[in-house]
């Protein structure tokens, strides 16, 4: 099903761009329409492992899920307006928020090994490459 857009919906269209490529290519493309990357994140491979840094000013520990899947990572997260209600605002830019990123890896992780951190608005996840993806060494005999 394609996304609707109204005629006053142009602040929507980003949002609709996106559903069209998840309509088609599945929850993989995040983003692919519009660069709408949120949160931002940087990946680093190092010593057998990769590192998923993702940026989450504001997002507490309990508003943050992530779930492993072979190759596959899934970050989500919603953060709630808890603005009291007899606030008048000048100026508000700040609102409840939510995200969901899907990041496929290079190789399969150990699941059951990857460790998550999130301290001072930075999430740092570590994804141990697992075993059976790791290079070995392999003996030829004559």
């Amino acid at each position: 099903m394609l996304p609707t857009l109204s005629r006053n919906s142009h602040a929507s269209f980003p949002n609709s761009l996106d559903s069209l490529f998840r309509s088609f290519f599945g929850p993989w493309s995040d983003g692919l329409a519009t660069g709408n990357r949120v949160p931002p994140i940087n990946l680093i491979e190092e010593d057998g492992q990769y590192v998923l840094e993702a940026e989450l000013p504001g997002y507490a520990l309990a508003d943050v899920q992530l779930e492993v899947h072979g190759d596959r990572v899934m970050l989500s997260g919603s953060r709630e307006d808890v603005t009291p209600e007899s606030v008048t605002f000048r100026r508000k830019e700040r609102q409840a928020q939510s995200f969901e990123r899907h990041l496929q890896l290079p190789t399969e992780v150990a699941a059951e090994q990857v460790s998550a951190c999130l301290r001072n608005g930075l999430l740092r996840v570590v994804l141990p490459v697992a075993a059976a993806a790791q290079p070995r060494q392999i003996t030829v005999n004559g």
